[in-house]
Parts: C-alpha cells; sequence; structure tokens
C-alpha cells in the first residue's frame, strides 16, 4: 500500500548569520533522510521547500542589489539541487523549490499548490514554551490541511517502534490504518493505545456500568481493530494497551517513554477558532513535549473556511484553486 504519493519537506539551507550554509542543519538533515527514506518505501514524488525567511531589511537589499540576490538565490538552489540529485540517484523523482515570505504561510501554500499529501518538518530542540511561540511544525498542525509529520533530533530510531492512540472517531481509524501500514512497510512493533473505559473483557476501568448501546460499540470496535489488523499481514502482531486514565496526553507521553517510542502517530480534529484555541493544546503540547517523531493526520474537512481566508490573505494565487 502505498502511504503517501506526494511528499512535501521543509529544508533550511541557512544557519545562524548565514543565508546560505555549506551544509544543513541537524534538524533539516533528519527531515530531509526521513522524506528520502519514504518515497523510496511508497514511490513518491518529493519536492525540497527552503523558504527563505528574511527581514524587511535584507528583501530589500536583495531587490536592489542584483549581485548580491544572484549569489543568495544561486547558492540556496545550488544547496537544493544537491538534494534533488541525491534523491535522483535512490530511484526518487524530486524536485525542489526556493521561495521567500514566512516559513509556515509558504509551506501551507506549496501544499495547496502541487496538492501535496505529507509535509515534514525537522524542529529544534527548543524549551515547551519557546516550541509553542516558534516552532513551524505547531503551526502546520494548525493550519496545514495534509498530514504533518515532525522528526526531532536525538530520538530513537523513528519507525523501530510506533505507538497509535486508537480513539475510534474516523480520523483515529485513519490514523491507526496509516500505523498499521508503516509498521508493515518496517517490520516494526506497533503499539495501539486504546481509550479509557473502552476495553472489553478484564472488568470495568469507568466509573459508571457500561449500557447495552456502549457494549455494543465496543464490540464493533473490537471487531474493526482485529479485522484491520488481520488485513495489515503484520510480521510481528501489535500490543494493544489500555489507557489508565482519561487525560489523552498523560497517557501518550506515558506510553512513548514507557515503551521507547520512535514514531507517534495521531489523529487531530478540524478546529478552527476558539473551539481550536481551547483543543490545539493537545497537539501542541505532544509536538513539544514529547521526545519522538511525530505523524498527524488530518481529517479530510481540514480544509477550514478559516484557513482557506488566511491562505488567500498570503496567496492570491490559489484562489482559483480553492474555488473562491
Amino acid at each position: 500500500m502505498r502511504l503517501f504519493k506526494n511528499i512535501l519537506v521543509g529544508v533550511d539551507v541557512s544557519r545562524g548569520e548565514h543565508l546560505v550554509a555549506d551544509r544543513l542543519s541537524g534538524h533539516s538533515t533528519r527531515a530531509w533522510q526521513t522524506a528520502l527514506r519514504l518515497a523510496k518505501l511508497n514511490s513518491s514524488r518529493l519536492t525540497f521547500l527552503h523558504v527563505m525567511q528574511l527581514s524587511a531589511g535584507t528583501q530589500h537589499l536583495i531587490q536592489r542589489d542584483t549581485g548580491f540576490k544572484r549569489t543568495v538565490i544561486d547558492l540556496a538552489n545550488e544547496r537544493l539541487t544537491n538534494l534533488v540529485d541525491r534523491a535522483r540517484r535512490e530511484g526518487v523523482v524530486a524536485q525542489s523549490r526556493l521561495v521567500l515570505g514566512k516559513c509556515w504561510v509558504e509551506t501551507v501554500r506549496q501544499v495547496y499548490k502541487d496538492r501535496h499529501d505529507l509535509a515534514i518538518v525537522g524542529t529544534r530542540q527548543f524549551g515547551t514554551f519557546k516550541s509553542l511561540l516558534l516552532s513551524t511544525g505547531a503551526k502546520l498542525l494548525r493550519k496545514c490541511p495534509c498530514a504533518v509529520l515532525i522528526t526531532k533530533p536525538g530520538s530513537a530510531t523513528m519507525c523501530s517502534s510506533i505507538l497509535t492512540a486508537h480513539d475510534f472517531t474516523n480520523v483515529g481509524k485513519a490514523a491507526t490504518k496509516v500505523a498499521l501500514s508503516i509498521s508493515k512497510q518496517h517490520d516494526s512493533q506497533l503499539h495501539i493505545l486504546q481509550p479509557f473505559g473502552r476495553e472489553l473483557g478484564g472488568g470495568e476501568t469507568s466509573a459508571e456500568s457500561p449500557t447495552k448501546a456502549d457494549l455494543t460499540d465496543r464490540i464493533e470496535e473490537k471487531l474493526w481493530l482485529e479485522e484491520h489488523i488481520a488485513r495489515a499481514g503484520l510480521g510481528t502482531q501489535p500490543l494493544i494497551h489500555s489507557a489508565k486514565s482519561s487525560s489523552y496526553c498523560n497517557e501518550v507521553i506515558a506510553s512513548i517513554e514507557r515503551h521507547k517510542i520512535g514514531l507517534a502517530v495521531l489523529g487531530t480534529e478540524a478546529c478552527t477558532g476558539f473551539t481550536w484555541m481551547f483543543r490545539r493544546n493537545i497537539a501542541e503540547r505532544l509536538a513539544s513535549g514529547i521526545p519522538c517523531s511525530l505523524l498527524v493526520v488530518k481529517p479530510a474537512e481540514m480544509m477550514s473556511s478559516v484557513l482557506m481566508e488566511e491562505a488567500m490573505d498570503y496567496a492570491p494565487e490559489t484562489r482559483d484553486q480553492l474555488g473562491a
């Protein structure tokens, strides 16, 4: 099964005060290496995107000084071309894009433009508060309409052990299917975390006895999970765990630490406006607070009116594509 057909990977060819550095930063290196592996496994197209996020003064200098502009742009494109060439030598269809602007905005624009189904970015090891404020990954969790993979430096081998939290919503089921497919591709151990009070057998963990309708739902959920595990044809059977409390974040974090997880595959709700303001801490806390890489699967309705308005504010050319 091809998980992703058209992958976008954000790379940063700058470092410190240098607009174009001799080599990629650690977080960008991990992102493009991960993208290359996934592209080879899924026969995917790959696009390397570098966004030059410059001050107004620097942009003015580039526009005014033709020689400076040529030097900076040419050097950046040379770095990107090297990545494209390395991917093509591995048999991957690849291209690159270089744009000026705000990183998360231009990433969303590119996703719309070329209809990517996965965006990959690396993240630096900031503290939690700084991550929430500055992380491009956190912005993409909220704004990007396709799946987002945030790779982290210093974590365990990404796909050696995988965790998914199955909450039996549509996007939760989609995340479970993705986790099963990745586990199959990498022959890795998959851990499936069931919601608090949803397990069958072994006694009740919820405060109240389940109703007949609850039991019917649980049987259907159990059958759905068994069917898709069997259909995946895994070499190693998944391990299913029951959450011990109703705290979603705490249970996921504890499971990641307990089982030395390299990749967490989770679904996120299509929330916008004030609703997302109250719920966004779940995805962002996980993105900044866990030591492993995080793949967030989005629901089909993720293209919200708020997202469309913001995308069109920054990218007028996308209006035709969005039907506005």
